[in-house]
């Protein structure tokens, strides 16, 4: 007797591994369709050679019923170039020829397929020429993200005929080739809403020497993201993405030959320069975000945000402040070992006008008092702060990494995995509440007061009456930073790069 579609459906839903799912479709024929489709409905992830060839074995074995059912595919094969490799890529990535060109066949069938990531993406297209015509033949693809850049990584994203709406695009090139941000989008100029760009370059003299570059326009782009760019031209930029409402600026590079600071900082000062003098700027530009050097260098000039959001430690820092006038400010710092213990010197030259303020920290300690001391002295000065949220040590505020959560790379692993600690050892709601008190009495005008703490949950506090404090649950306390506009902002990691003698040869198993 046949059971009912409704009732295999039922099943599979209390089904979570996917070593439960593949059994359950070794039970029968039905069995083995309805478990496909759920198998495969979350999305792929594939990160070793032997994986991806089980994948595709295991699609093509009824490749027309499986394929339209994949909706998200993740490859990230840590490859060389192939004029590179020949000695120092493992025996079983030997193979990725022959599996590449059988992805291939699977790519061509994915109708349905939204969200596609490749890293080392030149590396795998080397592999087999017909992948770069099977990716340009998606028409479905909505959100796509390569990392290594070349020819072949260069006619996918601008050849691919799926009408692109996000685009995460790493430039970055063994070759000494400039790439040309718009040129390379100009297809999708009329679907694409956000772009994340790697190691562009952006000097105004490379963009002009092509003058087709001031009629390519992005008009539904609202969130820009510039990472690693060679030079910085707001004026193409605003010329390129006029409706941009997030921009997100960091890590620029300066064509100077000499690496001492002196010539760094002169030509800095020159590109903030020539940058100010343009009168070109967003109409709706609401939410700014980078490092301090890379946000002097974008020269605003006077141009209200109401929220910034500031990375790593600047001497440009409080010029960047000045110039944006936020009224939501949230600081990440203390990430990068170099820049630990800094809470203070960073919140000293706040802005009065500020009324929501976040800190991102990773401090070198592991008390709290070390934290919120200065941050209680600090809002004595900014007193018309009404909402603050407090992060210290907590899960890293990226997208999904590259690497594998068993790859030492991976940045949850490089957590400390030790939780913040109270005046006596572990940390309470009671002692929170504590502080929290101390913090309106500090800044009057204070009502809400968020804590996302490495080793503990969430919490949420509002200030009901002087000297009067509640907590408020999860939910309610999520609500409350929403309708603030003071979510933490995820950002898209840093693509990843080939590192010898890193490549981790687990999961060689079958894929389904």
């Amino acid at each position: 007797m046949m059971l009912d579609l409704d009732i295999c459906a039922m099943v599979l839903d209390h089904l979570d591994r996917r070593a439960d799912i593949t059994a359950f479709m070794r039970a029968s024929r039905l069995f083995s369709t309805v478990g496909a489709r759920r198998l495969l409905h979350t999305g792929v992830t594939l990160r070793t050679g032997p994986r991806l060839d089980s994948f595709s074995r295991f699609m093509l074995r009824d490749l027309d019923a499986r394929a339209p059912s994949l909706r998200r595919l993740v490859l990230s094969f840590e490859l060389l170039l192939v004029d590179d490799e020949a000695a120092q890529e493992g025996e079983k990535l030997r193979n990725m020829p022959r599996v590449a060109a059988q992805l291939a066949r699977v790519l061509r069938h994915t109708t349905n397929l939204q969200h596609l990531t490749i890293h080392f993406c030149e590396e795998l297209l080397q592999r087999e020429e017909a992948l770069v015509g099977a990716l340009v033949g998606l028409e479905s693809v909505t959100h796509l993200t390569v990392s290594s850049y070349g020819i072949r990584t260069h006619d996918v994203v601008t050849g691919i005929r799926s009408p692109l709406v996000h685009v995460n695009v790493d430039c970055y090139t063994k070759t000494q080739h400039d790439i040309n941000l718009m040129q390379t989008l100009a297809r999708h100029r009329d679907t694409l809403e956000t772009v994340t760009a790697w190691g562009v370059n952006l000097s105004a003299q490379f963009l002009a020497q092509d003058d087709a570059d001031d009629a390519i326009v992005f008009p539904r782009v609202h969130a820009l993201s510039i990472r690693s760019s060679l030079s910085l031209d707001r004026a193409a930029l605003v010329r390129a993405f006029p409706n941009v409402r997030t921009l997100e600026v960091a890590d620029v590079r300066l064509p100077v030959a000499a690496r001492p600071p002196g010539p760094l900082v002169a030509a800095a000062q020159q590109l903030a320069a020539a940058n100010h003098q343009s009168k070109a700027t967003w109409a709706h530009l609401n939410h700014l975000c980078g490092d301090g050097d890379a946000l002097f260098m974008l020269g605003l000039g006077l141009r209200a945000v109401r929220r910034v959001d500031m990375e790593g430690r600047s001497s440009r820092y409080g010029e960047a402040l000045a110039a944006a006038r936020p009224t939501h400010l949230v600081l990440h710092s203390g990430f990068k070992n170099e820049h630990r213990n800094e809470c203070r010197s960073l919140l000293f030259r706040l802005n009065r006008a500020i009324t929501h303020l976040g800190i991102d920290l990773c401090p070198k300690t592991h008390a709290l008092d070390d934290t919120m001391e200065p941050l209680v002295k600090t809002m004595q000065e900014v007193r018309n702060l009404a909402f603050v949220a407090v992060r210290l040590r907590a899960v890293p505020l990226e997208e999904e990494s590259p690497y594998g959560r068993d790859d030492p790379r991976h940045p949850e692993i490089r957590r400390y995995l030790h939780p913040i600690e109270g005046s006596d050892g572990e940390l309470g709601a009671t002692e929170l509440s504590d502080w929290v008190g101390r913090m309106a009495q500090a800044a009057p005008a204070l009502r809400y007061v968020s804590f996302d703490l490495e080793g503990y949950p969430p919490c949420y506090f509002r200030i009901l009456a002087p000297g009067v404090v509640g907590i408020l649950e999860p939910d309610e306390g999520e609500a409350v930073v929403r309708r603030k506009g003071m979510e933490w902002r995820r950002r898209e990691p840093r693509p990843p790069r080939f590192e010898e003698g890193k490549i981790l040869d687990k999961a060689t198993g079958q894929w389904g």
